[in-house]
Parts: C-alpha cells; sequence; structure tokens
C-alpha cells in the first residue's frame, strides 16, 4: 500500500471511508490527515504516491481523482454501500450526494453513500470565512467571488476534474455566503 507522507485531505477522506466500513481499521489505524499506517511505503504529494506506485509492480495507492483523471491513471472500481460496482467519476461522484439532507452546519460526509450509482470514496471541499469581517470592502469582495464560484463556476470545477455541487447544497452554501457582513 502507497500512502500520502504528508498531513493531506486526502488521506482524511481515504482513511475516513475506511473507518467506517471497518470495524478492525477504525480500531486499529483511525481516520485523519496524518495515521499510523500498519504497512506500506510513503510518498510526498499526490505526484509522490504516483511516482512510487508506478515503480512497485502490484502496488495500490490513493491519489485524489483530479490527479488520477488528469494523469490517466488506473483507477479502482469499488463496491458501493448499494452493492453496485462503481468506478470513480465526476458523475459517480455527484451521485454521492443525491437523496442527501444537508445540515445546516454544513458538516457532513458523503463516503458510503447510499446512492446506487456512487462511488464510495467522496469527499468535498469548504472555505472557512468569518461570518463578521472587520473591512467591510473585503466582505462584500469575498462574497462577490464565493457567489460567483456557487453559481458559475461548475463548468471550471469540471474542466478541473471536480464534481459540481447538487442544487440543494449549492443552495445551503450560497445562504452561508450571503451571512458574511462586515462590521
Amino acid at each position: 500500500m502507497v500512502h500520502r507522507s504528508d498531513s493531506s485531505g486526502t488521506t482524511s477522506i481515504f482513511t475516513g471511508y475506511l473507518d467506517q466500513i471497518s470495524q478492525a481499521w477504525a480500531d486499529k489505524v483511525g481516520k485523519g490527515k496524518e495515521v499510523p499506517w500498519p504497512v506500506g511505503i510513503g510518498g510526498q504529494g499526490n505526484d509522490g504516491v504516483a511516482a512510487v506506485v508506478q515503480q512497485q509492480a502490484g502496488s495500490v495507492g490513493y491519489v485524489e481523482p483530479s490527479f488520477a483523471l488528469e494523469s490517466n491513471m488506473p483507477v479502482a472500481t469499488l463496491k458501493n454501500k448499494a452493492g453496485n460496482f462503481i468506478k470513480p467519476s465526476l458523475e459517480t461522484t455527484s451521485a454521492a450526494a443525491v437523496g442527501v439532507t444537508f445540515p445546516d452546519d454544513l458538516r457532513f460526509s458523503l463516503s458510503d453513500s447510499d446512492g446506487t450509482g456512487a462511488y464510495p470514496i467522496v469527499g468535498a471541499t469548504w472555505i472557512l470565512a468569518f461570518d463578521k469581517m472587520a473591512d467591510t470592502a473585503k466582505a462584500d469582495a469575498l462574497k462577490a467571488y464565493l457567489t460567483w464560484v456557487l453559481t458559475e463556476g461548475d463548468s471550471i470545477a469540471e474542466e478541473l476534474n471536480y464534481a459540481p455541487l447538487p442544487d440543494n447544497l449549492q443552495a445551503l452554501a450560497l445562504a452561508k455566503v450571503d451571512a458574511i457582513n462586515g462590521m
């Protein structure tokens, strides 16, 4: 197993999934950006993991999907919670959010989703921002940027091999952006 040697959100998503589906993994290793890997070789970043996988015949590793898609790396078809074997793609990533009721605080995991067409290892990216900012001009600029990202940025996200947000999550995110104000 080739794993990240650096602290990584990708590791957090991967180990979070393993933690959900395997009590033995949860008890022995756990989840997080850095974990005590029981076996394997570490690689620095997506590039490092990919390089070690390519150099070690028969090895398996993990990288973020956009990196795998851009690099034309072979990817794993996995059995999801519904019992279907799914290959990772933008569509199967988005499928993980189908039918999900998102909490108001937007703290959620889409790994091991109930969706029949969902790839089982899925994560989200968050932007952390103050809801009250000292500089009103900066608050307005941040709101304008985030609103653009959420309403106009889907095509760019897809070009970069990131799945767009479903409408219900986009609406919740826009409500959070609207709450940002200057003091």
